[in-house]
Parts: C-alpha cells; sequence; structure tokens
C-alpha cells in the first residue's frame, strides 16, 4: 500500500480502486458485522491484504529493476511511517487507559518487555497498533526481495513464494488436525516470511512478466463466474474455520481471489468515471492511511457495543468506522501534502 500526491497518466487505476474495496473489506474484518453476514464479508475480506503486498511488489520494480536507491527510497518511507504510527497509538493507548483509570505501569510492562521486543523482530508483532504490521512485515520483504534478486541474482522467485505459501498453509491444517492452540496463533503465519515475502514476490514476478500475464484477458462474463466461484469459496472455507472455533487471518480461496483480481485489473483500461475515479483516488492516496488508523474507532466500538447492545447499530458500526477512518485518512492526507509542498518551497528558496 502506498501513497502519493496524484495518480500519474500511465498509472492502472483499476488496482487503485480494487485497494480502495479491499480496505473497507479489512475494516469489516476487525469490526464484524453480526452474524451469518459477518462470517462472509470476514472471508471476502481476506484477498485484502495479499492484495496489498502484490500491489507494493508490482511497484518495487521501476523499469524492471530494483536499484539501491530505490530500495533506500522505499524503506526509509516504510520506516518513517511506521515509527509515526506507532508513535500516534501509543498516545491514543495512553488517552485510553487513563480514561478507563487503568495503571500506565501496565501498559509499559505489557508493551516494553523483552518478549514483546522479540516478538517485533521475528514476528513484526508491532509494541501498540496491530494494523502497523504490514509495515514492519513490508519493510522485511522489501529487504529479502532485492537480496534474492539483486544479490543472489534468483530470477523465478515466484518458486520461493509458492513454497512459503504451501508452508503457511499446511501449518495451519496441521495445527487445526492437532487441535493445537498454535492455530490461533496468529504471529506464527502473519509476519514477513509466511505472509508478506510471498506476496511481495508475486507481485514483482507480475511485474517482470507484465506482457505474459496480459495475455490472459477473459470476457466478462468469464471473469465474474470465476470470482464469483471464488469468493462463494472463501466464504466457505472461512465458515468451516467458523465452526471450528478457529480463524485464519489467510485463506487460499481468497489468495486466489487477490490473484485473480490483481490480473483482471491489470488488464481492464482505464476507467473514465467520476464515482470509479473517486475509488481510485482513496485507494492510492487513503488506503494504507485507513488500514493503519481504523483500528482506533473499532477499540472505541468494541467499548460502547456490548453496553448499549443495539443490532441496528452493531449492523452501522463497520460502516460509521468506514466513514471516520475515511475522514481521518484524508485530513492525513492533506496534512502530509502540505508538508511536502512546505519542503519543496524551502528546496525553490534555496536553490535561488
Amino acid at each position: 500500500m502506498e501513497n502519493t500526491i496524484q495518480v500519474k497518466e500511465t498509472r492502472n487505476n483499476n488496482l487503485d480502486f480494487i485497494k480502495a474495496i479491499a480496505c473497507f473489506f479489512i475494516v469489516t474484518i476487525h469490526i464484524r458485522f453480526p452474524l451469518p453476514l459477518g462470517i462472509y464479508t470476514d472471508a471476502i475480506g481476506r484477498f485484502g491484504v495479499p492484495f496489498f503486498f502484490m500491489c507494493s511488489g508490482y511497484f518495487f520494480l521501476k523499469d524492471g529493476d530494483i536499484t539501491p536507491s530505490r530500495l533506500g527510497k522505499k524503506a526509509l518511507h516504510v520506516l518513517l511511517l511506521y515509527l509515526i504510527f506507532e508513535a500516534v497509538f501509543c498516545i491514543f493507548d495512553i488517552c485510553l487507559y487513563l480514561y478507563y483509570k487503568v495503571p500506565l505501569e501496565q501498559l509499559v510492562k505489557e508493551a516494553f518487555n523483552p518478549t514483546r521486543f522479540l516478538y517485533l523482530v521475528c514476528f513484526n508483532l508491532p509494541l501498540f497498533t496491530i494494523p502497523a504490521w504490514f509495515l514492519s512485515a513490508l519493510l522485511y520483504s522489501y529487504l529479502i526481495a532485492y537480496l534474492l534478486i539483486k544479490v543472489f541474482k534468483l530470477k523465478n522467485t515466484w518458486i520461493i513464494s509458492l513454497i512459503l505459501l504451501v508452508i503457511h498453509y499446511t501449518l495451519i491444517v496441521v495445527f487445526l488436525c492437532l487441535n493445537n492452540e498454535l492455530a490461533m496463533n496468529a504471529k506464527l503465519y502473519r509476519n514477513f516470511l509466511l505472509f508478506g515475502l510471498p506476496f511481495l514476490l508475486l507481485g514483482i514476478e507480475i511485474s517482470r512478466h507484465k506482457e505474459f500475464f496480459q495475455k490472459f484477458k477473459f470476457k466478462w462474463y468469464i471473469n465474474l463466474i470465476v470470482l464469483i466461484v471464488l469468493v462463494v469459496l472463501a466464504c466457505v472455507e472461512n465458515t468451516i474455520y467458523f465452526n471450528l472455533h478457529k480463524n485464519a487471518d489467510l485463506l487460499i480461496s481468497s489468495s486466489l481471489l487477490a490473484f485473480y483480481l490483481f490480473v483482471v485489473a491489470l488488464n481492464g483500461r482505464n476507467v473514465e468515471n467520476k464515482v470509479y475515479n473517486v475509488f481510485a483516488f482513496i485507494g492510492l492516496n487513503l488506503s494504507l492511511y485507513v488500514y493503519l488508523t481504523h483500528h482506533m474507532f473499532v477499540d472505541i466500538f468494541r467499548k460502547i457495543l456490548p453496553k448499549l447492545d443495539n443490532m441496528v447499530l452493531n449492523y452501522f458500526a463497520p460502516l460509521i468506522t468506514i466513514v471516520l477512518s475515511l475522514i481521518l485518512s484524508f485530513i492525513a492526507y492533506l496534512v502530509v501534502n502540505k508538508v511536502k509542498l512546505l519542503k519543496s518551497s524551502k528546496l525553490v528558496e534555496k536553490e535561488n
């Protein structure tokens, strides 16, 4: 997920459109609609994070190559975002602890201890905001992808991607069959190695072999049928996990859905439509902020909803969270752009 000031003419706005849809569905994972609707929106939303990693991999290459300066720019950008959002959520957590009169010593013990730092380094588990795992996993994935492609000169990284995903799915199934609590331990699977890296590499390979994937152009009704089948399979797969009282961050069918949507978007023409362009703008400029900030409102609703016990509000809570996240994200977008403009104007003044 990347935020830039404006859409370039050559940029595929179909990818940005789907990123907007993806970030909305991701919100419904963390604050679900009442059952059974919540199971289905949760299932569909599981395509979102894989799609974001694929987009990051796709745009990691520039002119078919990855230069050290390109890596440095991407890594610095991601690291800066990570530190900013961890700091913001640290302040947010302090406010919550003070409001609920919980001793701040408890927050310090939970966030700043050797085990938590070990989880941060090894499994990308953030200190304060869970969605920030995406940024640390993305940072690791960028570095490893650069080493694999530029240092070790690997030409078929899709094989590594496939192996890592097979390990991911196999571990979940094995632990589920053993009825092991490790199957519920998300940090073992939701990390750079078994989640971020394979999808980032997949995006890189699509970028490398763009001409090959652009050959797979099907009629709109064939794409629709395939997408419906994958959505149904994702809902069935997620229902199975729900009946087993388990929760899988990554579904096989949702991974296939992310891949197929990516190829369909890649082969589609840029759409010139006001509504479509609004979603494309959200996907390009706001989707990362929505992903990172929505947990603030999720935490608030989780405190409020049980007390109100209102079914109507439960249905509207995910939608309200999306709207509030969009508003906050747009404010963040304006602030960032203002800072960039100030920096550029100062550079111009210095040159003059």
